[in-house]
């Protein structure tokens, strides 16, 4: 039973000690929304799952036991390097979250084009007005339709932005499910890395906003959002 026990630690260290390299190798590279975006937050997440469950705590105790293997590379046994690497993780992925945000940017609005200064007391009324059940809950389903028929064409990732995991290519169930539960504590953060562009939705607004979509997409887009009741529009003025 011991031998069992210690095998199944060699094995798990080596594969997380795998993944721990391979994110630390990922974000050498640019800080660009690519493919390698996702494969990024896979291992975050599973380095994650490893470091706060049980596992790690019941290998840490055996390499301190002195029962693992001398040759063994164990670099995720340590607390200062699986922490460093998480938080440097969680870094890259909110730098390049700005960075993209700083990029071109369009809205898909339940208005057809922006509302003049003049009529911003009105505007903010009648966002009111949608903000609230059960109009609300409709626009966030157009919403999320709208995002789940450009997963049909493109790999899509979903995060909120209040936390650090992504979940890469939700089923439309859940993405329709992630949408809706949006509301004004909460934002969702929605990307397309073979793309390099990203949705963002916060709960106190009734439009999203893409930034930096592909012209192939940005067409997909404005063809779909009519058929969800949307619009979509670039801003005359900061926005």
């Amino acid at each position: 039973m011991i031998d069992e026990d210690r095998k199944l630690s060699v094995e798990r260290v080596a594969r997380n000690e795998a993944l721990l390299n391979r994110a630390l190798e990922l974000m050498t590279q640019d800080k660009l929304l690519t493919p390698r975006f996702c494969e990024l937050q896979k291992c975050l997440k599973e380095l994650r799952e490893y470091y706060t469950g049980s596992d790690w705590k019941h290998d840490f105790a055996l390499d301190e036991q002195g029962l693992l293997p001398r040759d063994l590379r164990r670099g995720v046994l340590s607390e200062d390097g699986i922490d460093l690497a998480l938080e440097s993780g969680n870094e890259w992925t909110s730098e390049m979250i700005e960075a993209l945000m700083s990029q071109t940017y369009w809205i898909v609005d339940i208005l057809p084009k922006q509302v003049p200064p003049a009529r911003g007391g009105r505007y903010f009324a009648a966002e009111d007005y949608f903000l609230r059940p059960p109009r609300i809950g409709v626009i966030r389903q157009n919403q999320a339709e709208l995002l789940m028929k450009l997963g049909c064409y493109f790999n899509l990732t979903v995060g909120r932005t209040e936390g650090n995991e992504w979940l890469d290519d939700p089923d439309p169930d859940e993405l329709i499910k992630l949408v809706c539960e949006t509301d004004k504590a909460a934002g969702l953060r929605v990307a397309f890395p073979g793309e390099g562009a990203l949705f963002t939705l916060d709960g106190g607004d009734t439009y999203m906003t893409v930034y930096a979509p592909t012209p192939e997409m940005l067409e997909l887009i404005q063809t779909i959002a009519p058929t969800q009741g949307l619009f979509v529009w670039q801003p005359e003025q900061e926005f």
